[in-house]
């Protein structure tokens, strides 16, 4: 079973223009979730993210942007611990 949830410059937009970004001049996104029976419940298997994004920069220039990334559950009897990363760079994603 699969749910496809789409937005094309909605409202409920999840994203914000940051750093150089003036304004955000058009979003595409979408999310999909497939699910699988286990057991006789319906457990995720994998989450499906696609994006695109325009934006205007302060200087004007237009910049597109496209990801996508899907994320496996691969084993949902055990508890998932985030691994911890030591980081030493000045970049910064938020």
């Amino acid at each position: 079973m699969k749910i496809k949830l789409q937005n094309k410059f909605g409202e409920n937009s999840p994203f914000v223009a940051v750093g150089d970004a003036e304004e955000i001049n058009k979003i595409n996104f979408d999310i999909t979730k497939t699910f699988q029976l286990e057991s006789g419940i319906n457990s995720i298997k994998s989450i499906d993210f696609n994006y695109k994004l325009h934006y205007q920069r302060s200087n004007n220039q237009s910049i597109n942007v496209e990801t996508k990334a899907v994320l496996f559950a691969y084993d949902n009897e055990q508890t998932f611990v985030a691994p911890f990363f030591v980081k030493f760079y000045q970049l910064n994603d938020y």
